[in-house]
């Protein structure tokens, strides 16, 4: 048997394509939730179709607290015996929750797999790095013997990348999200979309700028539709919102099939999903780079550029 861990819908369509490679394997499925609502729960279902076994964990409040003391439980009690284990699959070596609910898996090998832009930033080790530790970690490590990321990595023998780039988890094995179709022909149309991302989301008076700056974006590129982040809590009031179950990636794939006489150019500020999209044929992405944007944010129009997508610093 093997073990595949989810954090996000993203994560599910890369995990959806892992599973087909292993048509012999049983695979039990488990999806970290920090977000309850409709976009997860659908792809939740999606993991669950694929897995004989699946489960599903919040870890935002109020579950938070009740998520971490469970798991212990069970830990304690072996209510969840995972020493059959072969394989595990997972992105974030350092969740706190993924290192005890695979704790029991002792012999397992570890493969990792893409959690988005953040596999290719070589300048951040986010997803690798060993975080400072809290007394219930500490506890947990000594005395329940929960991997630490060290351990993890040190069981590593795989990883797969969506992305033809450089990876922080080193040597990699590509593995394609969807088949680039082949159309030749002319567009009879362009569609503009904006991928919205909360830029400011940390930054004072964060969600008057955002909304200011989405807006000037759609009267300056004559945007048609926006795509708004999960994280966005504020609504711009002249947009015409594409509003589906789906991710991104999901929905203008389908869109590409129903309408191959469209063009799509994809705006974007630094959104992985149009980093996902840049091989498919009627798909074009433009990176806006705002003249205050954020620092920590600056590395990724580094990887913006060597994907020769073209980046436009705008003056506002």
């Amino acid at each position: 048997m093997n073990l595949i861990i989810c954090q996000s819908p993203l994560q599910i369509l890369i995990a959806e394509k892992i599973i087909a490679t292993y048509p012999n394997d049983v695979f039990y499925g488990l999806m970290i939730c920090c977000i309850e609502n409709s976009k997860y729960q659908y792809y939740y279902q999606r993991l669950k179709s694929k897995c004989e076994k699946c489960e599903l964990i919040y870890t935002h409040k109020p579950y938070k607290k009740w998520a971490f003391y469970k798991l212990v439980f069970k830990r304690l009690f072996k209510l969840h015996n995972l020493s059959q284990v072969k394989k595990i699959f997972l992105t974030n070596t350092t969740a706190e929750i993924m290192q005890i609910y695979i704790g029991d898996a002792k012999n397992a090998d570890i493969i990792t797999f893409d959690d988005g832009l953040a596999n290719i930033n070589i300048e951040d080790n986010f997803l690798i790095r060993e975080r400072p530790l809290r007394s219930r970690t500490k506890f947990l490590q000594y005395f329940m013997r929960i991997p630490t990321v060290k351990d993890i990595l040190a069981k590593q023998v795989k990883h797969y990348s969506i992305y033809n780039l450089p990876n922080i988890m080193g040597k990699y094995e590509k593995i394609s999200l969807f088949e680039t179709p082949n159309y030749e022909q002319d567009y009879n149309e362009v569609v503009n979309i904006l991928l919205g991302q909360p830029i400011y989301e940390n930054s004072k008076n964060g969600e008057q700028r955002n909304i200011a700056l989405i807006e000037k974006v759609f009267t300056n590129y004559h945007i048609d539709f926006y795509y708004p982040h999960p994280r966005e809590n504020y609504k711009i009031n002249q947009a015409p919102y594409i509003n589906t179950k789906l991710i991104f990636e999901d929905w203008i794939i389908q869109q590409t099939q129903k309408y191959p006489q469209k063009q799509y150019r994809l705006y974007t500020f630094f959104s992985s999903a149009a980093i996902n999209l840049i091989d498919m044929p009627n798909i074009e992405v433009i990176a806006l780079n705002p003249k205050d944007c954020p620092e920590n944010f600056l590395p990724l129009y580094t990887i913006f550029k060597k994907l020769n997508i073209e980046v436009r610093n705008i003056n506002y």
